[in-house]
């Protein structure tokens, strides 16, 4: 059989594979048209596949496909997919239903069995496999699939959902693989190649890619990375030592047979695609982390305007327009997952709390990073999180943190172009879905009120349930570790907001 020690291997083997980016997505990484901040929760206004969002998360569904909701109540962000059973299909002929899990959206264009380029493409005649979308796969395209939601929709609306799953953010950024060479004849800092350096360098300010550049200068093979902290190049094999500018960088290209290939790249893979030699150098020195603070966590540039949305979402009881109503059981409770988002939603927004945790009111969420500043912070460092993981309040004198009543949490990060109180921000990669973050805000799952409601499989709380006490439960305490061995702490505990 498997060991436990080979099956942890695999799960780190897997948890490491990641989803393509998206070539239909915008290099941006923002979707296409316009929202219409003015009017978040009107599914007429904007165009596009930013419209699209708005549709995708506001306009009701009829009662005998959806019960009401809206598309992102079964296809959470940021997969695509709740991961809770949510279908019944006849899978076999002569079969019962079978409950299954909703579907991903993430990744779907390739699981088309019916190519169609964009949201407007209704043709027929390209093939791209034998089997289509659905658990069974009957479904030939993306656009094939939303003509279900027709009456709910205009032909216009329904063509900008079409663009908007389209382009669903896959969690790479799409700028990635994207190159720039550089001769003699286009080192200008002023001309179109450098506008396109420009481009890579403003995604990785979002924390989007990284930057590396490999070539031969003066018939030297040369290696930079990009430092979005300091909006500087750095030649790999100082480790963090010497750079330049771009517009310095350029200026060296002036032999005929000069050249620097600017490539987007992965996060974190950056000094190793620069390294002359395929392993990026090791820092050394004492550097430590020091003056960290947890900032606010962030969406990534696809899902910015998410949290402006709130169609849909509020129950009619609470003054919402959400009405559920299932098409053949009007007794069946609303199901459990968007009840319990919102659920914990409430524990946030509650007036009884003594802390602004970012909320004002409920509203649709998308997954977000984490996200700190402090000095000292070095390239490759990770983000160790300590969490409650107990029953009763944190004890927040107690520093390290009692790991018996806590949860460690490791996440990479990663350098941005931002700044707060004169120190450099850093992001994770890792973005939390909803559901997640705010179960830690509201103390953890082992928090007993964050318990009941994960657990309330049949809805049979009310709404909200009164049970959360973020004032006593979201505390945390975090330290970073850099690539030299250096250990940063903060001098206490922290909220986690938004």
């Amino acid at each position: 059989g498997i060991s436990l020690a080979e099956m942890e291997a695999m799960e780190e083997y897997v948890n490491s594979i990641h989803y393509p980016p998206n070539f239909q997505q915008d290099e941006s990484r923002v979707y296409s048209g316009t929202f219409d901040e003015s009017t978040p929760n009107d599914t007429t206004t904007g165009s596009d596949a930013l419209r699209g969002m708005k549709i995708f998360h506001m306009l009701r569904l009829p009662n005998s496909v959806g019960g009401g909701r809206s598309c992102v109540q079964c296809h959470a962000l940021g997969p695509g997919s709740n991961l809770d059973y949510t279908d019944s299909f006849f899978l076999f002929q002569g079969a019962p239903p079978q409950p299954l899990e909703s579907a991903q959206i993430r990744g779907l264009v390739q699981r088309e069995r019916l190519h169609q380029v964009d949201g407007d493409d209704l043709s027929t005649t390209t093939s791209s496999g034998m089997f289509g979308l659905t658990h069974g796969g009957g479904r030939i395209s993306i656009n094939e699939f939303n003509n279900i939601f027709a009456p709910s929709m205009t032909l216009e609306q329904r063509k900008d959902l079409n663009r908007f799953v389209h382009e669903f953010d896959t969690g790479l950024a799409p700028m990635i693989g994207q190159e720039q060479v550089i001769t003699p004849a286009t080192a200008s800092p002023s001309g179109p190649e450098a506008a396109r350096i420009a481009d890579f360098e403003n995604q990785a300010k979002v924390a989007n890619v990284g930057v590396s550049v490999q070539g031969w200068v003066a018939s030297t093979q040369v290696g930079y990375w990009y430092d979005a902290a300091i909006d500087r190049y750095v030649v790999e094999s100082s480790a963090g030592g010497s750079s330049v500018d771009l517009a310095t960088l350029l200026a060296t290209v002036t032999g005929s047979r000069d050249r620097l290939f600017f490539r987007c790249t992965p996060l974190g893979t950056e000094r190793r695609l620069a390294s002359l030699s395929g392993s990026s150098t090791p820092f050394t020195g004492a550097t430590t982390p020091s003056s960290l603070t947890l900032l606010p966590m962030a969406t990534n540039t696809a899902w910015a305007q998410v949290p402006l949305m709130s169609g849909n979402w509020i129950p009619q009881s609470l003054g919402g327009d959400f009405v559920w109503s299932h098409a053949t059981d009007p007794t069946m409770p609303t199901p459990r997952f968007s009840r319990a988002v919102r659920q914990l939603q409430h524990g946030l927004i509650d007036p009884g709390n003594t802390e602004n945790y970012g909320f004002t009111a409920l509203r649709h969420e998308a997954p977000r990073r984490f996200r700190i500043s402090g000095d000292g912070i070095l390239p490759g460092a990770k983000l160790v999180i300590w969490t409650p993981d107990d029953s009763s309040p944190p004890n927040t004198t107690q520093i390290p943190p009692d790991p018996a009543k806590t949860r460690r949490l490791e996440f990479p990060l990663y350098a941005t172009g931002q700044t707060d109180q004169g120190r450099p921000v850093w992001e994770t990669a890792v973005e939390l879905a909803p559901i997640r973050y705010l179960s830690l805000m509201n103390g953890g799952p082992e928090m007993p009120g964050v318990a009941s409601i994960l657990g309330d499989v049949l809805s049979q709380l009310g709404e909200p349930s009164g049970a959360l006490d973020p004032d006593s439960f979201n505390w945390h305490f975090i330290e970073v570790i850099n690539p030299n061995g250096q250990t940063g702490s903060a001098t206490a505990w922290q909220r986690l907001k938004l």
